[in-house]
């Protein structure tokens, strides 16, 4: 079909249990008439293209997509960020008793960029979990999903401080 001029958000990921070094980009969109679409897309590649001064196309990235019904919303992965550096630590595990252990978490998230951006942090955690401490508010996903959305401004550098208990029966 025809290419779609949709209005989208860029959108940073950072993912430490899929990528431990890289800040993904990403463009979220819903599938509606509003934003240029409104269709049921079928699976398959979906090319990202912007439109350059000149008014040519530029590539910016390409991403698959399951069959996604209209007015849903999408989040197509463009690449990884080259301005924006992440990093996860382990600072401690306490032993609390032979079923229950305490981890100290850190997540430094450092923006070599000219303007302030939100990384949307999705960390994984197993089994029975809870954050017990953060110096960041949160959401529970789902039973494996914590999720923080972190403003950073222009050259600053954020930790993400946590800590998450585990208990295991």
């Amino acid at each position: 079909f025809e290419p779609a001029h949709a209005k989208v958000s860029k959108i940073f990921r950072y993912k430490p249990d899929y990528s431990p070094k890289n800040v993904e980009v990403a463009i979220r969109f819903t599938n509606s008439k509003t934003t240029g679409l409104g269709m049921p897309l079928p699976a398959g590649r979906v090319r990202i293209f912007k439109a350059d001064d000149d008014g040519s196309r530029i590539l910016l990235g390409e991403d698959r997509i399951e069959h996604t019904p209209k007015d849903e919303e999408m989040t197509l992965v463009v690449g990884n960020a080259f301005d924006i550096a992440a990093e996860e630590r382990t600072m401690s595990q306490n032993r609390v008793t032979q079923y229950i252990e305490d981890r100290d978490m850190e997540i430094e998230l450092r923006n070599r960029k000219e303007t302030a951006v939100t990384v949307e942090v999705s960390k994984q955690l197993y089994g029975c979990w809870e954050i017990l401490e953060t110096n960041f508010e949160y959401k529970k996903k789902d039973a494996n999903t914590v999720e923080f959305k972190i403003p950073v401004n222009a050259s600053q550098t954020v930790v993400v401080k946590y800590k998450v208990r585990y208990t295991y029966r």
